[in-house]
């Protein structure tokens, strides 16, 4: 089973000192580094751009790909550097890509207490992951981990005012008089690196 960094650093060290934590995860982050490698097979965004940027030979990519996707790979994969087969995002400075089946464990070591997180809230674990990591949509993978974090809904008190009553809006006389949209989002990934889906109705007539 896989263990991330800290948690490898406090069963090898048996105590809770954040100074020999930090130690024992520099020394454990070579392993780390490896499984940052494997995941990134996995990821759907991230693997492709591994895949075009690495020694793959340029007949083995027609031979999977079709025109459009190759150009679509090719474009995104502007943005990106692969150094020793670990891929790093030049806008925002050279951050490690991290693959989808790492994130948690990166936000998790950014926003427990283990290693001084204190359970932070949604802005500063995004700028303390952000100083290191890239992935897409950093920020909702934060939201998503904060907002289902037992400890913050036990423990810290609500600070926003209190939610109004649920009142129907008005129905419409006219057609087109007003249009509703919703956003369903968090979805799985398709092909063409599309997650959500945008409905448009019209209260009227459905």
């Amino acid at each position: 089973m896989y263990t991330s960094p800290t948690e490898q650093a406090v069963a090898l060290s048996g105590v809770l000192d954040p100074v020999n934590v930090v130690e024992l995860r520099i020394s454990a982050s070579v392993e780390w580094l490896d499984h940052v490698r494997n995941g990134y097979k996995e990821d759907a965004i991230f693997g492709p751009v591994v895949h075009y940027l690495s020694d793959q030979s340029e007949k083995d990519n027609k031979k999977n790909t079709d025109a459009k996707q190759r150009w679509r790979i090719k474009e995104r994969a502007k943005a990106y550097t692969l150094k020793e087969d670990l891929l790093f995002h030049t806008p925002s400075g050279g951050m490690l890509c991290i693959p989808k089946s790492l994130r948690s464990d990166v936000i998790r070591e950014a926003h427990d207490p283990i290693l001084g997180g204190g359970h932070m809230g949604t802005a500063k674990t995004a700028a303390v992951v952000g100083s290191q990591y890239h992935w897409r949509k950093m920020t909702d993978s934060n939201v998503e981990w904060i907002t289902g974090c037992d400890v913050c809904h036990r423990v810290k008190h609500k600070n926003a005012r209190p939610y109004g009553l649920l009142q129907a809006l008005p129905i419409p006389l006219e057609r087109a008089e007003r249009v509703n949209i919703d956003f369903v989002t968090k979805l799985p990934m398709s092909e063409a690196g599309y997650d959500a889906v945008a409905t448009i109705i019209d209260p009227l007539t459905k």
